[in-house]
């Protein structure tokens, strides 16, 4: 049902990054899916619901690594095997990345 929902197409992505929470510390999470509006991510540490988070990750494209920077917001934490699940919409853009996460998207439908 979750799926009817949405709005983009979303893409598994198999990533640990680091997260900027709270402008001061950083945590560490893992990808599991993305799209152009947001992205789902497993982690052990602490989140809050509706805090801002500063993502930097790399995505292939054509062949070869490009860097996105995106800030986002939680808008949904769930509870699972010891690690907390947690949805972010992304809000803000850095110049570029908007274009390169679109490129990736499309290349992996």
């Amino acid at each position: 049902m979750e799926n009817e929902r949405r709005k983009n197409c979303r893409c598994t992505i198999n990533q640990c990054v680091k997260l900027s929470y709270a402008h001061e510390d950083f945590i560490e999470a893992d990808m599991i899916n993305i799209s152009i509006g947001g992205t789902l991510c497993s982690t052990e540490s602490p989140v809050s619901d509706h805090e801002r988070i500063f993502f930097m990750f790399d995505v292939p494209v054509d062949g070869k690594p490009q860097t996105v920077k995106v800030e986002g917001t939680i808008i949904h934490l769930q509870e699972q095997d010891g690690k907390v699940l947690f949805g972010v919409t992304f809000t803000d853009f850095f110049p570029g990345s908007k274009e390169l996460l679109q490129k990736f998207i499309d290349q992996c439908k």
